[in-house]
């Protein structure tokens, strides 16, 4: 019997109504398991009312681990809703939640639509999803969310935005919210957002200045009228918009708001923290990172790890305070320090002046001071690495004038009338012989080695500069010595590790940049002699010290002086720290002439009195970063009995030797953070560390690209006559190669380069949110490690 098409349709729709209840059923039991999975562990929503938006202060660290200071600029005045202006309440509401009186929490139309809207390839900035609710909880600290993008997170922030609007009325929540959200220039909340750009309370803005408040949290250093007052009327002119739509305002309203000319109040400028450790490098670290981020990222809740020493930074403030002290008869009142370590470029002391309150100049890396003779480490490195000289070669020191001139050139001593060596001319200072190896090179291969070795300020091309006429900084010329410390590699100043922002992701992060080279393996031994002999038995015995304050071993250096005493130097290294020190006597801003400062008497006690500190330091860091091989165990003896009648010895274990070492030629040495390969020579009281490690905690990154090539940093000896040009390389103190990403790898052919935009500011794989990207080629495995950025957050409503 055949059954009716009314039957087969009741069937269908039978089977289809049971289908349609297991699907719910199996909705519902996963809607459960979900439930309970994120609503177990849920915090307590009643500690909400006493929590605030403010982010974790930046925080400032040194390499060994110490605090050196916070930052955070909190500017927050909680007013109560009824004294807050009606039409940024509505104007935030119109562009961040138009259906906030009108949801649980979470807002599902909204959810919808900006799925359709991601599915048909809308914008989504233009409608998000998120509530006003959401956003609060998202960005409480008490609840443990960030903005990751995960399933997980969205979910708990939804069921926490549902349990808050139980607990609290919307007029609570928007209270909150208005009260706590950041509105960039350090402003959190409303009232004082009103007073940072326009100089009123909140209570008393007009409609076109609250909408220019109301867009501002999306972005806030985007919006920032202070920096980029364009985009700030274009995002005001977007919330006027949505009032206009959504019906808080009239066409008339509109209008006037829009063509409203907006004045604002004058940039907050404010100076923090004098009461860092090392204030001089702290500041020198800060402000670069708010040069390329500006301040409101600075300041919000990064971790900054740098290269300093802390108790390396101790012994150096120690060090020049009490030279100064003891100086103080020849005029000196003021001085600098800085420290390299030669395995990496890191910078471990930085003493910026005497006195960061009396002065915030950073004479180290801002100073441009008359090297002296310190300058003729350039003269000698360019004649012995051409060949035009070696430490035997001899020359009269007479009374000679300067070539091309009628000036004589001066001497601290007498001119003796005789022929000496250039080993004795180094160690004794003599300015004769330096200006007329100088004239035999040519001073502008003089100049030439300068500015390879360091130096990047201009050097004028005339023959007073062979003896330290040229104003330098104090930080190249410690750059500049180092590379003889380093057999001819010249390692450029890192003062960054690494920087996290307040989710711990990798902001930026710096490896060891290195140019390999410089100098012949032949100039290098004759520069170490030559630098040892000063300090032996020439100008610089007090930086060698002695018995009754101590020997710093393997000590090597040149002092300065300038032939008014208005500069005195020391720049000096042993096989693991490089060190310069300047003194002068400043009054008033002018840097007057002190009596008889010469810089073996100020400087050279000072670098003693750190240096004696300072490397039994870094040897100790050094050997916990290789710690040496275990001594091999005795061989068990045999249970068979020996022949012999004399009972059998056990063979004690070889112990290598501590003067062992491998002398590795410059144009070879590979491009990681070590200490030189080997010691340096000396004829002086051992107890050095020979160093010999090739690991460190900065991993090795390849040469800077715009680097030269290794080939084109010699000037060869047939091509003297013509010396390359003497422009002064850019500054690249801090430069960062801080894309956080490892090194590049070799490119292989299972490796294809592929295309990837970056945001510009965090040099991560950019989002649609990223203001200026740049398009990339890199190795496939190489984009794989990029995150992505998280500078540039979702827009309130689309997260």
């Amino acid at each position: 019997m055949r059954r009716s098409p009314r039957g087969r349709i009741k069937n269908l729709l039978a089977l289809l109504f049971l289908m349609g209840e297991l699907v719910v059923a199996a909705l519902l039991i996963v809607g459960l398991a979900i439930f309970y999975r994120f609503s177990s562990d849920l915090p307590n929503v009643n500690l909400l009312s006493s929590q605030s938006l403010i982010p974790a202060a930046t925080s400032i660290w040194s390499e060994d681990g110490v605090l050196l200071g916070t930052l955070q600029q909190i500017n927050r005045k909680p007013v109560p809703l009824n004294e807050i202006s009606p039409f940024l309440k509505d104007a935030t509401i119109a562009i961040e939640d138009h259906r906030f009186y009108h949801h649980f929490g979470i807002d599902i139309k909204g959810i919808l639509r900006a799925a359709y809207i991601d599915l048909t390839g809308g914008n989504p900035t233009r409608e998000g999803a998120s509530t006003l609710t959401q956003q609060l909880v998202r960005n409480v600290g008490i609840f443990g969310l960030n903005h990751q993008k995960s399933y997980a997170r969205k979910i708990r922030e939804a069921l926490i935005a549902m349990r808050v609007e139980q607990l609290y009325s919307k007029d609570e929540i928007l209270d909150l919210y208005l009260n706590n959200v950041y509105y960039g220039a350090g402003a959190y909340g409303v009232e004082a957002a009103a007073r940072t750009y326009f100089g009123k309370s909140a209570a008393d803005l007009d409609l076109s200045q609250a909408a220019l408040l109301a867009g501002l949290p999306q972005l806030p250093s985007a919006y920032s009228p202070f920096s980029h007052p364009d985009r700030a009327i274009e995002r005001r002119d977007e919330v006027l918009d949505a009032m206009l739509r959504y019906g808080y305002i009239n066409r008339a309203q509109y209008e006037a708001a829009k063509s409203e000319q907006l004045h604002f109040a004058t940039p907050p400028r404010t100076r923090k923290g004098y009461n860092f450790k090392a204030p001089y490098f702290v500041w020198y670290v800060l402000n670069d990172l708010i040069r390329r981020y500006g301040l409101d990222f600075v300041e919000s809740g990064l971790k900054i790890q740098t290269t300093l020493n802390w108790k390396m930074q101790q012994a150096a403030e120690k060090a020049l305070e009490q030279g100064l002290e003891r100086a103080s008869y020849t005029g000196a009142n003021q001085g600098c320090l800085v420290c390299l370590d030669n395995s990496n470029g890191a910078i471990r002391a930085m003493v910026g002046g005497r006195s960061f309150l009396a002065s915030q100049f950073n004479i180290v890396t801002q100073g441009l001071r008359q090297p002296g003779s310190t300058f003729k480490l350039f003269d000698y490195a360019a004649a012995f690495d051409t060949g035009k000289a070696d430490l035997n070669t001899t020359f009269r020191d007479e009374p000679i004038v300067y070539p091309n001139s009628h000036k004589l050139v001066h001497d601290f001593e007498n001119y003796t009338g005789r022929s000496m060596t250039c080993k004795e001319a180094i160690a004794r200072s003599v300015n004769t012989i330096a200006v007329q190896v100088a004239e035999l090179v040519g001073i502008k291969t003089v100049i030439a080695y300068a500015h390879r070795m360091g130096i990047t300020t201009p050097i004028a091309p005339y023959y007073p500069s062979a003896i330290g006429a040229s104003a330098v900084h104090p930080l190249d010329l410690c750059v500049a010595y180092s590379v003889v410390a380093n057999n001819g590699i010249l390692r450029k100043p890192m003062a960054l590790l690494r920087v996290t922002d307040a989710e711990g992701n990798i902001v930026e992060e710096h490896f060891p940049q290195e140019q390999d080279g410089l100098l012949r393996k032949s100039t290098i031994d004759q520069l170490n002699e030559a630098f040892e002999a000063v300090v032996t038995e020439g100008t610089g015995v007090a930086a060698r010290g002695d018995d009754s304050n101590g020997i710093v071993p393997n000590a090597h250096g040149k002092t300065g002086t300038t032939s008014d005493f208005r500069d005195a130097w020391f720049a000096g290294y042993t096989p693991e720290l490089t060190t310069v020190i300047w003194c002068g006597r400043v009054h008033h801003g002018r840097y007057l002439p002190m009596s008889n400062g010469q810089g073996g008497v100020v400087c050279a006690p000072i670098w003693h009195d750190f240096m004696i500190k300072a490397v039994p330091i870094e040897q100790k860091y050094l050997a916990a970063l290789n710690p040496a091989p275990p001594a091999p165990q005795p061989k068990p003896a045999s249970p068979k009995p020996a022949p012999q009648t004399q009972p059998a010895q056990l063979q004690q274990p070889s112990t290598p030797s501590n003067n062992s070492t491998s002398s590795a030629s410059p144009t070879t040495a590979a491009p990681t953070p070590s200490a030189p390969s080997s010691p340096l020579p000396s004829n002086s009281q051992s107890g050095g560390t020979s160093l010999n490690n090739t690991g460190s905690p900065i991993p090795p990154t390849p040469t800077n690209p715009s680097t030269p090539n290794s080939n084109d940093l010699l000037p060869s000896p047939q091509n003297v006559s013509t010396p390359p040009a003497t422009n002064a390389p850019t500054p690249s103190h801090l430069a960062p190669n801080h894309i956080a990403a490892p090194p590049t790898p070799p490119k292989h052919k299972s490796d294809p380069m592929v295309t990837v935009t970056i945001c510009v500011d965090s040099h991560e794989k950019a989002t649609i949110w990223c203001p200026a990207t740049i398009t990339v080629q890199m190795p496939a495995s190489q984009a794989r490690k990029l995150k992505t950025c998280p500078l540039h957050k979702p827009p309130p409503g689309a997260g």
